[in-house]
């Protein structure tokens, strides 16, 4: 896979699947993977839980070592998108894979530079929490800050700002052409069969490329109420402001209100 966003596409998942039973070494590799990083985050919060109840007595910066495990796991993943080499081998039917371009390089980078923005949060504020910073929480939050709009930035862009065309489908029945601006030298037009099964993997990707523009318009307001949320607990232990938690925690429960709302339409539909 040239990006971790073709998981979200019939192409990749379907490589993917390939991969599995053919690759054994592939398999071991990705579920052990898979289990590394539930055990990162199982075992985070128990060490977090045994250091609020004063059960072990040790540094922040140390007892965060599950999470920068998995965050550098993240920078492996980011630098391994913005150093990919283009490939340049053809498939089994002589097509040539697209090459990648600037702005695919663009983009690796800035999405490189969220993942060092959500680092840089965490590092700040283990370091606050161990004593060895004395900063104001906005400060100390301002990567979180510049993490949320980083990400809302992003969504906008590939939700809001890029159209989605209608794929060229082919004639289901005879004819040599394609309709909607089909190329006839792909001589798909005598094979019903074909066009039928070409289409339909034409259309599953565009309606799964809608579906996925839906959820990131979600994630937008996600991303706010986690801002706001931030503003709010800086305040809070800055003193700024002397509201109960339950108030502070107010971007939550509206989140979980959204959610619980959103499966309720689902599920009448």
């Amino acid at each position: 896979l040239e990006s971790p966003e073709q998981l979200t596409t019939p192409e990749g998942q379907k490589m993917v699947i390939t991969n599995f039973q053919k690759n054994n070494c592939d398999k071991i590799m990705a579920l052990g993977m898979i289990f590394l990083v539930l055990a990162l985050f199982i075992l985070q919060p128990i060490l977090v839980c045994l250091k609020i109840d004063g059960d072990i007595d040790t540094a922040w910066t140390s007892l965060w070592f599950p999470m920068w495990i998995f965050d550098i796991l993240l920078v492996i993943d980011g630098f391994g998108s913005l150093c990919m080499p283009s490939e340049s081998e053809v498939d089994d039917e002589g097509n040539a894979p697209e090459p990648i371009t600037l702005s695919d390089r663009l983009e690796s980078a800035y999405m490189l530079c969220l993942y060092f923005l959500f680092i840089a949060f965490q590092a700040l504020l283990m370091l606050q929490m161990d004593g060895s910073l004395d900063l104001d929480w906005n400060v100390v939050f301002t990567p979180w800050y510049l993490w949320e709009l980083g990400r809302v930035a992003w969504l906008l862009k590939t939700s809001c700002f890029t159209e989605i065309p209608y794929p060229e489908l082919f004639q289901a029945e005879g004819g040599a052409g394609a309709s909607r601006g089909g190329d006839e030298e792909d001589g798909e037009g005598d094979h019903p069969e074909i066009n039928n099964q070409l289409n339909l993997e034409k259309l599953t990707k565009y309606y799964a490329a809608l579906v996925m523009q839906d959820q990131q318009k979600r994630t937008i307001s996600t991303c706010m109420l986690r801002f706001w949320l931030a503003l709010f607990l800086a305040a809070k232990i800055n003193g700024n402001v002397d509201w109960n938690w339950g108030l502070i925690m107010l971007p939550a429960w509206l989140y979980i209100l959204f959610e619980n709302c959103f499966a309720c339409y689902f599920n009448q539909l």
